[in-house]
């Protein structure tokens, strides 16, 4: 009996260990399990989200910029006032806010526009460039003549230019610019332009020096992102990538890989305007990584600088340089021969002397709805930064992305910094297509 008994007892301390052993498969396997959907809803584009793209904040957002619009032009300008009613600047601009209310309160600012601050002034002058076409030419001629600050200077003077696009009407600016700004040859705003209105943009454009010099040039052995552009910067144009054996990357069938890309500001000023258009020349491509602003979103950025953002070493990616100040020679050796001296290129030279900075290559959370009525739609404009275009679900959740591809690109071939080429190819009045690049680079046999 006492053997049996024994027995028995080893069967159920077997049959309890077996117990254990199979809850602990179970809560391994449960772990795995866990772990994989976690992985899977880190991954893919498809499962990327953002809280500012879901359907019912994008709403609320608009209808709160509305409400402060509305809420602030009703209030009197004064010191108290001054900081909200130069924040509604920018809101305006976003959504592209017009009605007479706004109309009327931007006629009485400049009646007394001198009196504010040149940060209030020109996050103003901003505002009217941005939105009202031509109602307020006489008004920026008032501030032509009497401001002594080379920004506001600008603003104005382009604002009057775009409306009255006739020689008399440059020659007077260019007048003034000479008899009130003794520093215009070495002031870059004022440098810029004056060479825009004593050479424009169409006559510079047709003189472009060949394409297919830029594509081969050796950038210091670096890889390079070309964007090219339009002239109108409401047309979308196209991103593509070369490797640092010269040779371009393919995407699957052996095409050339390329995204859509815009440098479009929401003010449209010249790039070497604060919170303009992305400057055209040459940027150094620092590094990948996230940005914290919730209009860029969750996705991976590109970190550009201008020439004086960063040092001239951090710039060319070389140490040997540690010593070395900016110069436009500087510049100049990163430019094949023939591009030398064409004024267009330096664009980003200059504005990276007047002080531009954080330029960004990145995605978009904005809703792009504000701009249906655009020749850009569905993209979204920027503060300057060149945008890829990303479409989001009412939930939040990334349906599609072109900032994802060149992301993904970049990283599956190792690139993470090198240089970014912003290059205007000429006027036309559409997008930029890849069958225009893919003709250079085929043709030249810079495949």
């Amino acid at each position: 009996m006492s053997k049996l008994k024994v027995k028995g007892q080893r069967s159920d301390v077997k049959d309890q260990n077996c117990t254990v052993r199979s809850e602990i498969n179970l809560i391994i396997i449960l772990l795995i399990m866990v772990l994989i959907i976690y992985l899977i809803n880190c991954s893919g584009s498809g499962k990327v989200f953002s809280e500012n793209t879901i359907n019912e904040n994008r709403i609320k957002f608009k209808n709160d910029l509305i409400e402060k619009i509305n809420s602030t032009i009703k209030k009197e300008l004064n010191s108290e006032t001054v900081k909200e009613w130069e924040e509604i600047f920018w809101a305006i601009n976003f959504i592209r806010y017009k009605n007479d209310d706004v109309k009327n309160c931007f006629k009485k600012i400049f009646e007394n526009i001198d009196s504010y601050s040149i940060s209030f002034q020109r996050a103003f002058l901003e505002s009217v460039y941005a939105i009202f076409e031509d109602e307020f030419v006489a008004q920026c001629w008032e501030v032509i003549k009497t401001t002594d600050n080379d920004k506001i200077f600008a603003m104005a003077s382009l604002y009057i230019a775009r409306a009255d696009n006739n020689i008399e009407t440059k020659n007077k600016i260019v007048q003034l610019i000479i008899n009130n700004f003794s520093n215009y040859k070495e002031n870059p705003i004022l440098y810029m332009l004056l060479n825009d209105f004593l050479v424009t943009r169409q006559k510079e454009i047709k003189c472009r020096p060949d394409m297919v010099d830029l594509l081969k040039h050796n950038f210091y052995n670096k890889p390079v992102i070309f964007s090219f552009q339009r002239m109108n910067r409401n047309y979308e144009g196209i991103a593509i990538i070369r490797k640092p054996d010269g040779t371009f990357l393919l995407s699957e069938g052996d095409n050339l890989f390329f995204i859509p890309q815009l440098a479009l500001s929401l003010s449209n000023l010249p790039g070497y305007i604060t919170n303009g258009n992305t400057p055209q020349g040459i940027f150094s491509f620092q590094e990948i990584y996230n940005s914290e602003n919730i209009f860029i979103g969750p996705t991976e950025a590109l970190l550009l600088t201008l020439p004086y953002e960063v040092s001239v070493s951090e710039f060319f990616h070389n140490k040997e340089f540690t010593d070395e100040e900016w110069s436009i020679e500087k510049y100049n050796t990163l430019l094949p021969t023939s591009w030398y001296g064409y004024h267009p290129f330096y664009e980003a030279y200059y504005a990276g002397k007047a002080g531009r900075n954080e330029i960004l290559a990145h995605g978009t959370t904005i809703d792009s709805e504000y701009y249906r009525d655009e020749i850009y739609y569905p993209n979204t404009p920027s503060l300057g930064c060149l945008t890829a275009r990303e479409i989001w679900d009412d939930d939040g959740g990334l349906l599609s992305s072109e900032q994802v591809k060149i992301i993904d690109a970049l990283k599956r071939n190792n690139i993470k910094n090198g240089y970014f080429i912003v290059v205007e190819i000429d006027d036309k009045e559409k997008p930029v297509t890849i069958d225009e690049i893919e003709v250079l680079i085929i043709l030249n046999e810079i495949l």
